[in-house]
């Protein structure tokens, strides 16, 4: 909550919409609360807020009619206001604040503030004492009805358990119907929310139309696993409490031009919370106020003395036709949300029917993708791997292929990344590796002289827990040795959890596979990445390679990139070689290994049994 400006002027003007957004704030923190220690957390959240400068002190009363000091912010001030709390209890001072209920404070000139209790007309549960702070007409008011909201709270509770038995109504919802809550985190639940939303579009009209947000919270699996489950509902509980202040805020009212009682907040799915925005006065405005909830969210959370900044992704859908069924504007938010978690983390999208085309292609892709492993459509292809020095052939990479197909869907760049979104990629990998390990046999039968083959890991793959497992288990079924298979891996299929690639790429070596780092240098980390991870070699991409000879740029940096694989004894790969100019520069400066069209191009497992046929037909079976 930012403070209020020092000017009296921007004070004066600034007051209002403050203070509205604290109470507000309080509120929907109350709503949460359900043990009378939460009640005073929230109300010391609210206090120190109200008087940022100030140090606060919450007394409660004891079944012996003695006040404890419970709450003290900030937590450095707890000596001082202990002994000044003692102080005005003996001077009589809490005497004549009791006197005063209800919503009387009794100032204090000598501390530079105020006592005041925290009671109902029929109960008396503390004291709020505040201490060095300047005090306007303005705080006062503000003051009053967050004690009164906190005490309100506290005579919900059972006087035995100090827990609140009952849900509790203190943010208002719409539509006219009882609502039914989330017990976590006090939100209304995804049946209340589907009512609202039907009886909200019932009544849209075009110049006022609906909206509804899906947010999701891509990463609560990992954190209730490294941090526990109890962490991860404090966490859900104080992202609801954030959207409730986001979404009950002066700014979102005024910007889009709806009331208090054109909005619902819910908790839709186990980490997903919905919002509905009804009665919009200013659609054009959708996309400032969600990057306003956005930018709210992705400030972080304090947990258990840890800073979690987790990814909240965002999806919006806007209905202007009251014909518009409930089912495809939430099936239409869903599918803005999808765009959104592709775009990286904190994104968010406003859905457009444009994307349509793109979701059938993507259905059609998936069904291809299924048929494809169904019915063995799927092909290998091997692109030879020369000794530069030798101009030996000394193995290849296989690359996968989707026959049959045209259009965008034949390619590997499309269907690849659409199977790692589906997790198909799992089933392919397997059927991959099991295609090379049965051409490995053939091959090595042809030229028995050492020969591998490489192919790409996903970051679906080599994330899994059971992947050496699930590696080893398939050679040896097939029969074939790790030291044949070399495993790419690139800096993206990496950033996913780095540790636990560095786990699995340690494990891989240690059964004897060889791991190579592919497309070097495209990315910001690579450098890190040969330091740390424990790599056989490395892929120059083939970026670095298409302008060789031709700037002086390009030369200086693949000789540097050359010379420092050189010094860490990394073995180094160039992709893309494709004139003669280029591999003479690589020769010339120590490249060990290359592949390209000048080499030699993707051809299919025929065609390269042939090359290997020509090589055993030479007199020296170890030259091409």
């Amino acid at each position: 909550m930012p403070s209020i400006p020092s000017c009296p002027a921007l004070a004066s003007a600034y007051w209002y919409p403050f203070a509205i957004d604290l109470i507000r704030e309080t509120i929907a923190r109350l709503a949460c609360c359900h043990t009378a220690s939460g009640v005073l957390d929230a109300l010391q959240h609210a206090l120190g807020s109200l008087f940022p400068p100030a140090h606060v002190g919450i007394c409660l009363l004891q079944d012996d009619a003695c006040f404890d000091l419970l709450c003290s912010h900030p937590a450095t001030a707890q000596p001082q206001l202990s002994r000044l709390t003692d102080a005005l209890i003996e001077s009589g001072h809490f005497a004549r604040a009791l006197r005063n209920i209800p919503g009387r404070a009794v100032f204090l000139p000598d501390a530079g503030g105020l006592l005041q209790a925290l009671a109902t007309p029929r109960q008396i549960y503390g004291m709020v004492l505040i201490v060095h702070s300047p005090l306007a007409d303005e705080h006062m008011g503000a003051l009053g009805v967050l004690l009164d909201l906190a005490a309100m709270q506290l005579e919900r509770f059972d006087p035995e358990t100090k827990t609140c038995s009952e849900p509790h109504d203190l943010v208002p919802q719409s539509m006219g119907s009882p609502t039914t809550r989330d017990r976590l985190t006090g939100l209304t639940d995804r049946i209340q929310f589907i009512h609202f939303l039907h009886a909200a579009t019932a009544t849209s009209k075009s110049d006022k139309p609906v909206a509804v947000l899906i947010l999701h919270l891509d990463a609560l699996h990992r954190i209730n696993q490294e941090f526990g489950h109890e962490l991860g509902d404090q966490l859900l509980r104080d992202i609801a409490l954030r959207i409730e202040t986001v979404a009950h805020s002066h700014f979102l009212h005024e910007t889009l031009g709806i009331s208090e009682f054109d909005i619902c907040i819910a908790r839709i799915g186990s980490n997903e919370f919905g919002i509905v925005l009804s009665q919009i006065a200013r659609s054009h405005k959708l996309t400032d106020t969600i990057a306003y909830l956005q930018n709210h969210l992705s400030e972080g959370f304090r947990e258990n003395h840890s800073n979690l900044y987790p990814s909240i992704s965002i999806g919006a859908a806007l209905c202007t036709d009251e014909r518009t069924p409930v089912l495809e504007l939430l099936r239409n938010a869903d599918t803005a949300l999808k765009h959104a978690a592709e775009g990286g983390r904190n994104q968010f999208a406003v859905y457009r029917s444009a994307w349509e085309d793109s979701a059938s292609l993507h259905v059609q892709a998936e069904s291809m993708l299924h048929e494809a492993l169904r019915k063995n459509h799927f092909k290998l292809h091997y692109q030879p791997l020369i000794k530069l020095g030798e101009h030996r052939l000394i193995g290849a990479e296989a690359l996968l292929r989707m026959p049959g197909t045209d259009g965008p869907l034949s390619h590997p760049g499309y269907f690849i990344p659409l199977a790692e979104r589906t997790g198909q990629i799992v089933e392919i990998s397997e059927w991959v590796l099991r295609m090379i390990c049965r051409q490995l046999r053939r091959w090595t039968a042809i030229i028995p002289s050492p020969f591998h083959v490489s192919y790409n890991l996903s970051a679906i793959d080599l994330h899994r827990l059971d992947l050496v497992p699930q590696l080893r288990r398939i050679l040896l079924e097939e029969k074939i040795p790790p030291r044949l298979i070399h495993i790419e891996i690139t800096e993206t299929t990496v950033a996913r959890d780095e540790q636990r690639a560095i786990d699995n790429i340690r494990a891989l070596k240690h059964a004897g596979f060889e791991v190579w780092l592919d497309d070097f240098g495209t990315g910001f980390a690579s450098l890190k990445l040969i330091k740390q991870f424990p790599l056989s070699g490395i892929k120059l991409d083939r970026e670095f390679i298409k302008d060789l000879t031709q700037s002086d740029t390009e030369d200086a940096i693949a000789e540097s990139v050359l010379e420092i694989t050189r010094k860490m004894r990394l073995p180094v790969i160039a992709e893309g070689i494709e004139t003669e100019a280029q591999h003479r520069f690589l020769l010339r400066h120590g490249c060990d290994f290359g592949q390209g069209y000048y080499l030699g191009r993707p051809v299919s497992p025929d065609k390269f049994d042939a090359q290997l046929a020509r090589v055993k037909a030479k007199r020296d079976p170890g030259s091409v």
